[in-house]
């Protein structure tokens, strides 16, 4: 599995490398930056589902680039911990939208929160165009078959799809408690701005485990040995969380 970490920094997102990591970083942005502005004026569901998707794209072209851009960036004795810092943009934006999407949403309405989001990705684009140096990227041809012969090596390979598995597990559970809470707590009886805070704090927590990965890695343990941990308490948190009724169920606070 860790060969497969490895092999995916050096082969991960093939279109990605072959536009330059922070040009594709920038062109996500300003996707995000157009779908939200659009969606912001959206006259229907369908069209706001459509744009959702384009967004979805836009946020793998800002994702998919990152670690290779802060790989590149980083001296080698601090990539770990700062690739444990990049890895709380997750939890740090599901727990911010929690807690502002329904307070601007309440006091101003989703369109507003649209435009607001449109506003963030084009301040954040302007930020990288004006702070991250352009690094060049590795001397490899762009052309069309120089990018399938490196997207064939990376699918013929076995570690990514290892990582891909792992990764998709992981998501997969964080996303169904993260998801669910609002209805467990609702059943137990919850208000709904205790359940927001409860619920984001909770998507919060993950950083935790970001910043300590990142450290720990920096210091020589292993990343089986941190996955086998995480994986763990994954699943025993998670039965405790889901386990009973209302009625004998865990506290929501805990």
């Amino acid at each position: 599995l860790q060969r497969g970490v490895e092999e995916m920094f050096r082969r991960f997102g093939v279109v990605a490398d072959a536009m330059g990591l922070r040009r594709s970083m920038l062109m996500g942005l300003a996707l995000l930056a157009v779908a939200s502005a659009a969606g912001a004026l959206a006259p229907g569901v369908p069209l706001l589902l459509a744009l959702r998707a384009l967004e979805g794209f836009g946020f793998l072209m800002v994702v998919l680039p990152a670690p290779g851009l802060i790989r590149r960036l980083v001296a080698p004795q601090r990539l770990n911990v700062m690739l444990g810092v990049w890895g709380t943009y997750m939890p740090l934006g599901a727990a911010l939208g929690l807690l502002a999407g329904p307070l601007w949403i309440a006091a101003f309405g989703w369109r507003h929160w649209w435009g607001m989001l449109a506003v963030l990705s084009t301040a954040m684009a302007l930020l990288l165009w004006r702070g991250v140096a352009d690094v060049a990227a590795p001397a490899t041809s762009a052309r069309a078959e120089g990018v399938l012969t490196r997207l064939k090596l990376t699918l013929g390979a076995r570690g990514p799809w290892l990582v891909a598995l792992t990764f998709a597990l992981y998501s997969s559970q964080w996303l169904a408690v993260i998801g669910f809470l609002p209805v467990i707590y609702s059943a137990a009886g919850v208000g709904a701005g205790t359940t927001g805070v409860l619920t984001a704090l909770a998507a919060a927590v993950n950083m935790l485990g970001n910043l300590g990965a990142g450290r720990l890695l920096q210091r020589g343990v292993r990343p089986p040995r941190l996955l086998a941990i995480g994986f763990t308490v994954m699943a025993l948190a998670a039965t405790a969380a889901f386990a009973g009724t209302a009625d004998t169920g865990l506290p929501p606070e805990l």
